[in-house]
């Protein structure tokens, strides 16, 4: 993962960085989200100049008072409830009384129809007009998709500015949609758990207003007339409390395991869910994780986000469902053979036909790749957020009924076949026709999101 920023990334980070270094002498920082890990990680391309803001790896940040993370921050969320039952099958009520809550929902029956919409990265705009191309949403927002199953592929957070607005919608239509017989599933990306863990790298200054109305609460320490708190006064433009930006403590807050308004939304997000035989996910899965049981990673992490479990090791493994690109990378060219095995050894394993993924911008649109044994895997993430590339705005439909893909275009319906790639086949070029990218084309730049 490059080391690329928002608009304003750097200057924030590069205080930030600052202040932890002089936080066990000036107790400036707040304190972290309880319960993560006690490590460092410098990414790649930073020569250590510029350290994460990740929850207290390595420093001792000030603790803060009980009521500054005061319990049932939103409705029906209260810390350690229980979650919304959404299954009674054998297996999921066994988790249930194993963790004493009704988990997530990981297993679906076949359903009418599919619409996957790639990584939005903070851009409500492009979310809507996905929405619209799909009808699933009318003029004024509301659901009108019926029985249709929206699957947000995850990476809703970070790089742009109204996430908020993304996160507000996507929650709101899931309540609409399941009134009228269909679903929205959002999943989790790598770039919501990032957020979790205070990862603000990829966060511009305009991603971080919006977060106050449900994010309450003082700080116990009061530095805004220190040296440090002067410097955030003086490069932040006097945004603090207590020495702490406002902007930053309340997207702090409501990311914080266990409390925080947004972690519990993201305890309602799985990493992976199966839709008959349509698998989502939003990096992909190994052979491993089918092994380990994928309604039991989903309950697992659910439930370390609602504060009642420990973190799971397998957040922060390369090759987790978060963070593995050997289904989407290269960009726009075939899978490698040795990949498009282990997708076909997965799919089998879990008697489906197909995987949807995001995670890696395509220079030409959606796409897929069909293995020699007829195993295919979409990739949705299109950069469409105009905080990353500007991409196509495209989403992908699928009539499991027949198998039939389309991808749904400003400019009409694409053929799936027009986008696949096959094994062996010569790889496509890197724009290739019938993009669909109408006035929103491809801008060249790094891979990472």
């Amino acid at each position: 993962m490059t080391a690329r920023r928002g608009p304003g990334g750097w200057r924030l980070a590069a205080v930030l960085a600052l202040a932890s270094t002089c936080a066990p002498v000036h107790g400036f920082l707040p304190a972290g989200p309880p319960g993560l890990l006690p490590r460092c990680r410098t990414p790649a391309g930073h020569a250590g100049a510029v350290r994460r803001l990740r929850a207290p790896r390595c420093r001792a940040w000030p603790q803060m008072t009980a009521s500054a993370w005061p319990e049932g921050d939103v409705a029906g969320f209260a810390p350690g409830a229980s979650l919304q039952t959404q299954s009674s099958s054998g297996a999921e009520s066994a988790y249930a009384l194993q963790y004493g809550v009704a988990p997530v929902q990981t297993y679906f029956d076949q359903v009418d129809r599919i619409v996957a919409i790639g990584d939005v990265h903070g851009d409500a705009g492009a979310l809507i007009a996905c929405l619209r191309m799909a009808h699933c949403i009318d003029e004024d927002e509301n659901w009108c998709g019926g029985t249709t199953h929206v699957v947000q592929i995850g990476d809703i957070l970070d790089r742009g500015d109204e996430e908020r607005g993304c996160m507000d919608l996507l929650f709101r239509l899931k309540h609409e949609a399941a009134a009228a017989g269909g679903a929205v599933h959002v999943l989790m990306g790598n770039h919501e758990a990032m957020n979790v863990d205070w990862d603000f790298d990829y966060v511009g200054l305009g991603g971080f207003e919006g977060w106050e109305s449900r994010a309450g609460g003082t700080w116990t320490s009061d530095h805004s007339s220190s040296l440090l708190g002067n410097v955030f006064a003086s490069v932040t433009g006097g945004w603090k409390l207590g020495g702490v930006p406002r902007i930053l403590k309340d997207r702090a807050k409501a990311f914080t395991v266990g409390t925080g308004f947004a972690a519990l939304h993201l305890s309602d997000m799985p990493m992976v869910i199966q839709l008959g035989d349509t698998v989502c996910v939003h990096g992909g899965l190994e052979m491993k994780h089918v092994a380990m049981d994928l309604h039991r990673m989903n309950v697992e992490t659910s439930e370390w986000l609602r504060g009642n479990a420990e973190r799971p090791p397998l957040i922060d493994q390369e090759d987790s469902p978060l963070w593995n690109r050997a289904f989407s990378a290269p960009a726009d060219r075939p899978v490698t053979p040795s990949n498009a095995r282990k997708l076909e050894h997965v799919l089998n394993a879990m008697g489906a036909s197909r995987m949807i993924v995001g995670h890696t911008p395509q220079a030409g649109g959606i796409n897929s790749f069909v293995t020699e044994q007829g195993y295919e895997v979409w990739r949705t993430d299109t950069g469409m957020s105009r905080w990353v590339k500007n991409g196509p705005l495209e989403c992908l439909e699928i009539t499991p009924s027949d198998g039939t893909a389309r991808v749904l275009t400003r400019t009409g319906v694409v053929p799936g076949a027009v986008r696949r790639m096959e094994e062996n086949a010569v790889a496509p070029r890197t724009r290739r026709a019938n993009s669909g990218a109408g006035e929103r084309g491809y801008v060249e730049g790094s891979t990472s999101t």
